[in-house]
């Protein structure tokens, strides 16, 4: 049986970088299934739902759980992803309110993600936005290819 009860908070105690649901230490996580013999958890940061290492986690409240009604979600797949759900202000809002550049734009998008989403992929997408804007400032008008 779980030591954590349903909809109970917890804080990660360690860092788990390199198992099958990453969570850092201090990372807030609420118990979907408690008091059974596989546990799960949803990351507060990333949205990753995951079995919860109890070892690796500490209640933060001794008292809460089994609520009439799950915490609110933070997370939301369209209107905010889990990869920007960690930050205070969305980088859409960042870009918008301050009328940014397409390019610039998605370099922010792409390096705010990145650890969250497509790792060195976001980091390459980012690259290449630079080299847009790089080549805009030149003159050159365009990136080559390839």
């Amino acid at each position: 049986m779980s030591k954590f009860k349903r909809w109970q908070r917890v804080v990660a105690n360690r860092s788990q970088p390199f198992a099958h649901s990453y969570y850092e230490r201090g990372d807030t996580a609420v118990v979907l299934e408690g008091n059974t013999s596989v546990p799960w958890a949803r990351n507060e940061r990333t949205g990753e739902q995951f079995i919860l290492p109890e070892n690796d986690f500490d209640p933060i409240d001794e008292g809460a759980g089994e609520t009439a009604s799950p915490p609110l979600i933070v997370s939301d797949p369209v209107v905010k992803p889990h990869h920007y759900a960690r930050f205070k202000i969305e980088p859409i809002n960042f870009i918008m309110q301050n009328n940014l550049p397409f390019a610039i734009g998605n370099i922010i998008k792409y390096v705010c993600r990145y650890d969250a989403k497509d790792g060195l992929q976001d980091l390459r997408k980012a690259r290449r936005y630079i080299d847009f804007q790089i080549a805009l400032l030149e003159g050159k008008g365009s990136v080559t290819e390839g």
